[in-house]
């Protein structure tokens, strides 16, 4: 082999399914990886069908991984004098790059269904129509929620002990036995249509200076 003429080669392959195992010898595609994987059922709006990413991560998680391989690989060699054979599965990458919704497939024993731009667990999160195009709103910890308020103009619900913490807005917008619909009127800062009404007040560019400075006041 190559490596008995040269000890420091390192030879990275890449690979849908790397170059042991059942699947070593059949070819993959992009789409493919991302269904296998599970990355394409989870992409798209609840309800519907799944939808392919927008860029094909199939292929790229390859370019990510590889490179990364063989740097750890120079750094091994520089400290042993040996190279390595590096094998690379995109199919192996992809799952790795579920994070958490893997782990709450494991946790959980569900599979996972489509989440559109929303957060199984943050909630207000997604994206929302302005006037003129569209808007991110992401509540990502309890800090940011006053000052969410505050931009969308409804400073009224500070304070408001239904919605103060992530796990009670989470909970006030999922449907359950005891509430199986949730009203606009009793919890507005949490319910989808009344964010998309207070999105659509304005265009994007002038929510722009009321979010820098709600994002820059939650740091």
């Amino acid at each position: 082999t190559l490596s008995a003429l040269n000890p420091g080669l390192i030879y990275c392959a890449i690979s849908g399914f790397g170059m042991t195992g059942p699947l070593r010898d059949r070819p993959s595609f992009d789409i493919v990886m991302q269904a296998l994987s599970g990355a394409l059922s989870v992409n798209g709006e609840p309800g519907r069908a799944p939808t392919k990413l927008g860029i094909p991560l199939g292929d790229l998680v390859g370019g990510i991984n590889g490179p990364i391989g063989v740097l750890a690989a120079l750094y091994e060699r520089s400290r042993t004098g040996r190279g390595r054979l590096i094998d690379v599965s995109l199919m192996d990458g992809l799952i790795g790059m579920l994070g958490y919704i893997a782990q709450l497939a494991f946790f959980t024993g569900e599979d996972p269904k489509p989440q559109g731009s929303e957060h199984p667990n943050l909630v207000p999160y997604g994206i929302f129509p302005a006037k003129d195009g569209s808007i991110v709103i992401a509540c990502l910890m309890d800090s940011f929620w006053d000052r969410i308020l505050r931009a969308i103009g409804q400073p009224e619900l500070i304070g408001d002990a239904r919605f103060d913490t992530i796990q009670k807005r989470r909970d006030s917008a999922r449907p359950s036995p005891a509430r199986p619909t949730m009203s606009c009127a009793s919890s507005p800062a949490t319910c989808t249509p009344s964010m998309t009404s207070c999105a659509r007040r304005s265009s994007r560019w002038a929510w722009s200076p009321t979010s820098r400075a709600a994002s820059s006041s939650a740091r």
